[in-house]
């Protein structure tokens, strides 16, 4: 969590030639579904979603344009942290979600976790249950769906080799921000910054229910490695 706020002050004081963003909405993604031996695929312009189950059209819609939504956002940003690839045909990204919990560690995610970049397969994966919530029995108002885990795994996917390069502080204090600056699937405001991380903190960490958080020092955030960070 200190990483996000390390990130953000850093992200601040950054002299930069073109201007900030305020927001940015990504437009619909276009899709197709082929029926597989294993599940189902969903293909994008720049992603192979796989499946073990048939996932809903809208639900589709969503992960679909999000996913689509983080390689734009981040070229939006005045600071360099993708490398602007015009090759055409170039290889998908390749995100899998599953439906059994035991699947997903089988595939070689790491214990304790619900979703997770694979940097040696270049692959994100997450667990369905933690992306759409269960309808609360009685209620006539649908499941919120819960992004902000997608939007972080695809973001370290996104920046690629600049991801291993980073330190961990930035790397996943930037994977951090772009997860507070959504705000629906694909859709990006990034004007009062502050509040949308507060926010952020308090869904994600503080649970609503705790006023105060201990976060890690400043020097010992900065020299922290990916194997300590986890």
């Amino acid at each position: 969590m200190g990483a996000i706020i390390i990130t953000f002050l850093a992200l601040q004081s950054v002299e930069h030639s073109r201007p900030w963003p305020e927001e940015f909405n990504s437009p619909k993604a276009e899709w197709t579904q082929l029926k597989t031996l294993n599940g189902y695929n969903y293909e994008t312009n720049s992603y192979l979603i796989i499946a073990d189950q048939i996932i809903r059209k809208n639900k589709v819609n969503e992960i679909a344009t999000l996913a689509e939504s983080v390689h734009r956002a981040l070229i939006l940003f005045p600071i360099q942290l993708i490398y602007k690839d015009k090759t055409e045909n170039k290889k998908k990204h390749v995100v899998r979600i599953f439906e059994e919990e035991s699947e997903y560690f089988k595939s070689g995610s790491p214990k304790g976790t619900i979703g997770y970049f694979d940097g040696r397969t270049e692959e994100v994966r997450v667990l369905l249950n933690h992306l759409i919530e269960k309808k609360n029995e009685g209620s006539n108002l649908q499941p919120r769906q819960r992004y902000r885990l997608l939007t972080h795994e695809l973001i370290h996917q996104a920046m690629g080799d600049q991801f291993h390069a980073l330190p961990i502080w930035l790397s996943e204090g930037m994977a951090e921000y772009f997860s507070a600056m959504q705000y629906a699937p694909g859709r990006y405001r990034f004007v009062n910054s502050s509040k949308q991380i507060i926010d952020h903190l308090n869904v994600i960490w503080l649970h609503g229910k705790h006023k105060t958080v201990v976060v890690p020092s400043i020097k010992t955030l900065t020299i922290m490695s990916a194997h300590t960070w986890a």
